[in-house]
């Protein structure tokens, strides 16, 4: 345990230098506009939401069994805060605004910008087995697609950035209670739980913009 919670100190470090690099990049480089609004209707977000809400109740059985310390806690938090704000601003919020002035399609889009999302997460590799990364990694891919497909459905980051949190900050916690890597069939399965509510989230904008080009 002390020997996880110092990787997971480490990468507090890397994910805050990663965050102010990533605003610096953007604000000399791409300088784009990330859609943020702190708006949110109850409505909408319960149901846009609810995976994230799912996976979190899902797990609350190792969560609450678990022997935790504060301080491993807190660390957790930080880290989950950091991933989330660095990897959503840079993918969900540049990468997105970017790719999307070239491919026109939603859902290729979604699958693209997911797929990539899972093999950028191979660095993962550097303090693991690639057994562990590459079952992470098709798991990512499912869960790239989700966020694509939410921040298209959104039009707001607050959104997969609340997604992100749900699910990293319960798999965070959960990784410090049972650091073991995980089946590729599991992994699969995960991949399917996040590509199904992508894809409908898809469907749903193409029939909004169907009801509205009619009207």
């Amino acid at each position: 345990m002390p020997k996880v919670r110092h990787t997971m100190l480490a990468l507090v470090v890397v994910e805050a230098a990663l965050v102010g690099l990533t605003l610096l990049l953007n604000k000399v480089l791409t300088q784009v506009q990330v859609p943020f609004d702190r708006h949110m209707t109850v409505p909408k977000s319960a149901y846009l939401l609810f995976p994230g809400f799912l996976f979190l109740i899902m797990t609350l059985g190792t969560l609450v069994s678990a022997d935790y310390t504060f301080k491993g806690f807190i660390i957790a938090a930080v880290l989950t805060l950091l991933v989330v704000f660095f990897e959503e601003y840079l993918w969900r919020g540049i990468i997105l605004s970017v790719v999307k002035q070239y491919i026109k399609s939603e859902l290729v889009l979604v699958i693209v910008l997911g797929m990539l999302f899972g093999l950028w997460h191979i660095t993962n590799a550097i303090s693991q087995p690639w057994h562990d990364t590459v079952a992470q990694m098709i798991e990512i891919a499912g869960f790239g697609m989700l966020q694509t497909a939410l921040m298209l459905r959104t039009k707001n980051l607050l959104y997969p950035m609340i997604m992100h949190g749900l699910l990293d900050f319960s798999g965070i916690l959960r990784n410090l209670a049972e650091p073991h890597g995980i089946p590729y069939h599991i992994a699969a399965v995960v991949l399917a739980s996040y590509a199904v509510p992508a894809l409908w989230y898809v469907y749903l904008g193409r029939r909004k913009r169907g009801e509205m080009s009619d009207e």
